[in-house]
């Protein structure tokens, strides 16, 4: 039965139902492409081949003790599917932990890898969205 924010309902409310929604969106979106789901201490992430399919990492909330060592994975569980492709990763402010990021980058990530629809680079979404200490981290890498 379907779940509805009423009216009045407070910001933090309206962030986690967005939240929740965008996860079912890319869980589904991922199975309906014949592709992985992996859920584990508090991130999900997906694996589509399928042309049109999305690799993506959604609204990851993981302890400062252990998100180093989980990124590093999933980061290089990507690298091992081939062809390489572009990662989405979603969150929300603030991010868990607090340095998400750096965190992500330090993964050594293709920073020039384009995503499939827009053909943007990490540092061209960066931008997109006006997010001045992603430009700067992206910046340093290159």
């Amino acid at each position: 039965m379907p779940t509805f924010l009423d009216a009045d309902a407070p910001p933090d409310r309206r962030v986690r139902a967005l939240t929740a929604n965008v996860r079912r969106w890319i869980v589904r979106s991922a199975r309906g492409a014949n592709g992985e789901v992996h859920r584990k201490n508090g991130v999900t992430w997906v694996y589509a081949p399928a042309p049109g399919g999305e690799d993506e990492i959604a609204f990851p909330r993981l302890s400062a003790s252990n998100a180093d060592a989980q990124l590093d994975a999933i980061v290089e569980f990507y690298r091992q599917r081939q062809p390489s492709r572009a990662v989405i990763c979603w969150s929300t402010e603030p991010t868990a932990p607090e340095d998400l990021a750096r965190l992500v980058l330090d993964g050594k990530p293709d920073l020039q890898i384009e995503d499939g629809v827009f053909h943007s680079t990490p540092l061209g979404w960066a931008r997109h969205f006006q997010r001045t200490e992603l430009i700067e981290i992206i910046e340093r890498k290159e």
